[in-house]
């Protein structure tokens, strides 16, 4: 669960269940957002207790397949590099002769999109150590799940972040820094600005309408509008 302010303060803090629910206070829930709320609280340590992770500061990746591309080796440097706080945690495909012996805990491929923000809301910081994303949905999905992250400066990874959601860096020396500043502020610290940018940024509505906007921006002028801005021109 994320507590934050709300942008348009009617209620001093509104409560977020990521994915599924958002309400403004406790009193108001219904029975069935009680119920989803509790299994919330469960969950997570849940997970933790599941994998062995309980006290751990969980550092997470994510993708369909793991690669040098994707940022395997570093991930398989982590896991040797960092002190016994930390737990490396891999969601996706990965050869498990690769990573024998690193210690990283590897989760194979999740699916149902609850299910893999159980994964999102456990960790501590979200780490996309790739240098060919196009976008990088594994790290706006993070953000939803009010994650920090830190990533590289490389293709389009660097434009997901915003102010005081997470890191962007431009080697690994700076990556493990970061990594280890964001579990010393704690998650907490970040979790309110990484929900409040994915909602701003990747609210499908209104990426739709700017998309909209663009391709009628786009379009040629007919000749009256071109008479009429020849005319606002001479004016």
């Amino acid at each position: 669960m994320l507590i934050f302010k709300d942008i348009d303060p009617k209620a001093k803090n509104h409560y977020l269940c990521v994915p599924k629910s958002h309400f403004k206070l406790l009193a108001d829930m219904t029975e069935e957002q009680s119920e989803m709320l509790k299994a919330c609280f469960k969950k997570i340590p849940q997970l933790k207790k599941e994998l062995g992770l309980e006290g751990k500061i969980v550092v997470l990746g994510v993708s369909a397949s793991w690669s040098t591309a994707k940022g395997l080796d570093d991930f398989i440097a982590l896991s040797k590099e960092l002190d016994v706080r930390y737990k490396v945690v891999l969601v996706g495909n990965v050869e498990e002769e690769k990573i024998a012996g690193t210690g990283i805990v590897h989760i194979p491929p999740v699916q149902d999109a609850k299910e893999l923000a159980r994964y999102y809301n456990m960790a501590d910081v979200f780490v996309n150590a790739s240098v060919q994303e196009t976008f990088g949905l594994t790290t706006a999905e993070a953000l939803a799940c009010g994650t920090p992250c830190v990533v590289y400066n490389k293709t389009a990874c660097p434009e997901l972040i915003g102010d005081g959601c997470g890191y962007v860096v431009e080697n690994y020396a700076a990556l493990k820094k970061q990594i280890c500043s964001v579990a010393g502020g704690g998650k907490s610290a970040f979790a309110t600005a990484c929900r409040l940018h994915a909602q701003t940024m990747f609210c499908m509505e209104t990426n739709v309408d700017k998309y909209i906007e663009l391709y009628i921006q786009a379009q040629p002028k007919t000749d009256s509008e071109k008479r009429k801005d020849e005319s606002n021109v001479r004016k």
